[in-house]
């Protein structure tokens, strides 16, 4: 048998209408990857006849046909409107396909002609289409098939991919876990920083366990010279976030980044540990917060994740070093370390990679945001006296009689109209004044206010105004 082209342009086989593989055929004995194309076909069969049969000569058209889909895995975000583009690879296919996608689900995936066509679960004659992720989460088959020879077709896998990444941006939870509640999520999705400040938290610079190490430099393995840190119970807890992402390809990888993630490694002791010269511990960078694998009343290891506990920015976790969960749910702590500028400042994103390094532009991602409110002066302060009488006020006596008439006259008059500033301009819209955080009096009654969803704050603020007056004495570390 000869096979001669004539227009050489498709793999699988029509001789004289009928069609054939390119692999071993019971008539004919085609040659392995032809390019596809038009053949004429010269076949001597006289070694087919025996006992005298007349042998013949003969001749027809083979058509060589393939189909072959452009790329053979793609990805969508899920419950997005928008599509993505699946065509042929033109160069190894002929002619149009019938398409279809499975598994069919009711708000699943969808074939479309175009961007503005009607979705179907399958589609007759097309060379390229588009494919909408519906709401479901999974992996479909999407095959095209040649329309007249039904074992010529060609598989891609389509990712439909859910990333959710949740904190407690109503604050109604303190350290609990975040109800992951529509509330929530509107809270998060939102486009304006000033209304909503997201998740409040404050710093972790006080020294639960009392052994002169702040909390920021204690718990986990970092060393400054005299042994580990490493320890349970020497922080405070951390707030929680919760990571939640669909089933994903083996090559995925995740990624953290946040411009203002601080690493564990770079925390600073200066001082001989005396009296006259103390210890004094300080961040390496001007970051604001850290993410962990563990809470902080738990030891901890400064290596990233997996291998240690830390969330370092913008590196690649491989999805399968997650540990083994079937609802794909894992739980991060968010640890203070720095005070924001502004309300919301802080967005921590969580990116999934389905296709890992090959394909490093396609990305879905979530974003939770925070905002770190911490204590920069306390009332009153010597702008708050009349000249010459700064200093000669008892903050904590209970008895008026003590208090000097500047105290009075001078310094409640002050704290009062800040704290009135901040109720009457924002507290009435639930939200905190950008004034909050900057003043306080350092008595009871202007750390007492209370509003939905930020009580816990008000008491962690007033707790650690407490602390920080009674633990400020210099001690060894």
């Amino acid at each position: 048998m000869r096979l001669v082209p004539t227009i050489v342009t498709p793999r699988k086989i029509i001789a004289n209408r009928r069609y054939l593989k390119t692999q071993r055929d019971p008539v004919f004995d085609i040659p392995q990857n032809l390019p596809f194309g038009d053949y004429r076909v010269y076949a001597d069969l006289h070694e087919l006849y025996e006992n005298g049969a007349t042998p013949f000569s003969t001749n027809g058209l083979l058509h060589i046909v393939d189909v072959v889909i452009e790329e053979d895995a793609r990805a969508l975000q899920c419950e997005r409107t928008n599509h993505i583009s699946v065509a042929f690879d033109m160069a190894q296919s002929s002619g149009p396909a019938n398409w279809k996608i499975e598994p069919v689900l009711p708000g699943g995936a969808r074939l479309h002609a175009s961007t503005s066509a009607n979705g179907a679960t399958a589609l007759q004659g097309a060379t390229n289409l588009w494919i909408s992720a519906g709401n479901i989460a999974t992996n479909y088959t999407l095959t095209a098939t040649h329309p007249k020879v039904t074992n010529i077709l060609d598989t891609a896998e389509i990712w439909v991919i859910d990333i959710d990444l949740d904190i407690d941006s109503d604050n109604s939870n303190g350290y609990g876990l975040p109800d992951r509640s529509e509330a929530e999520e509107l809270i998060e999705s939102h486009p304006v920083n000033s209304i909503y400040p997201g998740k409040a938290l404050f710093l972790n610079e006080l020294d639960l366990d009392m052994d002169g190490v702040p909390d920021f430099a204690d718990g986990y393995d970092i060393d400054f010279g005299n042994g580990s840190q490493s320890a349970d119970n020497a922080s405070r807890a951390f707030v929680p976030v919760v990571l939640q992402f669909s089933s994903l390809p083996d090559t995925a990888v995740v990624r953290f980044r946040c411009d203002a993630l601080a690493s564990p490694a770079n925390v600073s002791r200066t001082g001989d540990g005396t009296h006259a010269d103390p210890w004094r511990y300080a961040l390496g960078d001007a970051g604001k917060i850290r993410v962990w694998a563990k809470d902080g009343i738990r030891a901890r290891r400064k290596a990233a994740f997996p291998t240690g506990d830390a969330i370092e920015n913008n590196t690649m976790i491989p999805h399968a070093s997650f540990p083994h969960n079937p609802a794909n749910t894992h739980v991060f702590y968010i640890e203070a370390v720095g005070g924001s500028a502004l309300r919301a400042d802080i967005a921590l994103h969580a990116d999934i990679f389905p296709f890992g390094a090959s394909k490093p532009g396609l990305s879905f991602t979530d974003t939770v945001k925070m905002t770190v409110f911490h204590i920069e002066t306390l009332h009153p302060v010597t702008a708050d006296f009349a000249p010459g009488q700064a200093g000669k006020v008892m903050i904590s006596t209970r008895h008026d009689a003590d208090k000097t008439t500047a105290y009075h006259t001078d310094a409640i008059p002050k704290a009062e109209s800040l704290a009135s500033l901040t109720r009457g301009n924002a507290l009435r819209h639930g939200v905190l004044a950008p004034q909050w955080g900057r003043s306080f009096h350092t008595t009871p009654f202007f750390l007492s206010f209370s509003f939905p969803g930020w009580d816990f704050l008000v008491h962690l603020l007033y707790i650690q105004l407490l602390l920080s007056l009674f633990i400020s004495q210099p001690r060894r570390g």
